[in-house]
C-alpha cells in the first residue's frame, strides 16, 4: 500500500493532496467519496448547502522519495512539518 497525505479543509470544502511518489498523481476514488461524504455531513450540520464535489488540490513543490519504499516516513515528514510550522503556508502552492 502506498501512503499519502490529504488535509481537509471542511469549511473551504477543499483538500489539499500531498504525494511523496514521483509522478503518481492519481487519488483513489474511495478515498474522495469519503472525504465528499465527510464534508456533506459537516455541511449538513452546520446548515450549509455546499458544493456539489470538493476541490481537490495536489501541492506542488513536495520532497519526493527516492525509491518506493520510503512514502510513510515521508507523509509522516509531511504532519510533522505542518504542524510544527504554521508559517509554510502549504495552502498557497
Amino acid at each position: 500500500r502506498h501512503w499519502i497525505l490529504m488535509i481537509v479543509r471542511a469549511k473551504k470544502e477543499t483538500v489539499y493532496f500531498l504525494d511523496p511518489l514521483p509522478g503518481h498523481r492519481v487519488v483513489d476514488e474511495e478515498a474522495k467519496n469519503i472525504v465528499n461524504s465527510a464534508i456533506k455531513i459537516y455541511n449538513s450540520h452546520i446548515g450549509r448547502a455546499g458544493r456539489k464535489a470538493v476541490i481537490l488540490k495536489t501541492l506542488s513543490g513536495t520532497p519526493k522519495q527516492p525509491s518506493s519504499v520510503e512514502c510513510g516516513y515521508y507523509v509522516m515528514r509531511f504532519m510533522r512539518d505542518i504542524i510544527m510550522d504554521p508559517s509554510l503556508g502549504f495552502e498557497n502552492k
